[in-house]
């Protein structure tokens, strides 16, 4: 997995891409350099552009009308997307949860 929240890029990322990678559906990803940029550039269904690059964006929203799909613009990174789904994510917490508890309190 590329760079993401605790790997020094950003402090928090939306919770909203998670429910937009679970759709699969392509995202329109206007995005400063950061771990929303590179979670969405990595899930394989980000159509990007640069925010300070208008005539850019406007490119990016053009070719996403021409293509008449935008789906067909994507390449969807099925096991990166599979790592947001929830049963995985809820796993994830239930091991940290048993790790915790193990542990015990903080002396």
């Amino acid at each position: 997995m590329g760079a993401g929240p605790g790997r020094g890029r950003d402090y928090s990322v939306a919770g909203k891409v998670a429910e937009y990678f679970g759709l699969r559906r392509p995202i329109l990803g206007v995005l400063t350099d950061g771990a929303m940029r590179d979670l969405v550039a990595e899930s394989g269904l980000g159509l990007m552009a640069d925010p300070d690059n208008v005539d850019g964006v406007a490119e990016r929203i053009a070719g996403i009308a021409d293509a008449r799909g935008p789906e067909r613009l994507i390449a969807p990174n099925d096991a990166f997307l599979r790592s947001f789904d929830r049963r995985t994510t809820a796993r994830r917490m239930a091991a940290i949860l048993r790790r915790a508890g193990a542990e015990g309190p903080r002396p």
